[in-house]
């Protein structure tokens, strides 16, 4: 597992919200699996798009329309 290193969008929520890294395990590698899934599966004409989707799935768990059809 590669503990503290990566980016901030593929960070879990609950390691966003929690000030220690303890609750670092596998599901967390899964949840960043699932955003990468949700980029290669959708089309973004802009960055800004592709950051505010990621967002929003992040936030508040809700998948883009073209990929709940």
């Amino acid at each position: 597992m590669t503990q503290n290193i990566g980016t901030s969008t593929y960070l879990s929520p609950e390691l966003e919200e929690s000030d220690s890294k303890q609750g670092y395990n596998e599901k967390v590698d899964i949840f960043a699996l699932g955003l990468i899934l949700c980029e290669m599966y959708s089309i973004f004409p802009t960055y800004h798009e592709r950051i505010q989707t990621l967002s929003d799935l992040k936030k508040f768990r809700d998948l883009p329309a073209a990929l709940r059809e």
